[in-house]
């Protein structure tokens, strides 16, 4: 979850508001249907089981961060 990788810190947070939440899993639900892509640092924040691809089991990670699990 929290480790950082080439300096980035896979933590959530797409948006790279210092916040986790909603909107996060937004952005990243956009960038999974295509209709919009995450940038270099926001795909690192959200990549976060570190397989270097973003899919629903990141999404599951981010949302398990937000309810504190």
């Amino acid at each position: 979850g929290n480790c950082v990788q080439n300096g980035c810190n896979a933590n959530g947070d797409a948006s790279q508001d210092g916040t986790v939440n909603v909107s996060d899993i937004i952005m990243v639900v956009n960038h999974i249907i295509g209709s919009s892509t995450l940038s270099d640092s926001a795909f690192c924040s959200s990549d976060i089981n570190g397989d270097e691809s973003i899919n629903v089991t990141d999404i599951i990670a981010i949302v398990n961060i937000i309810i504190g699990m």
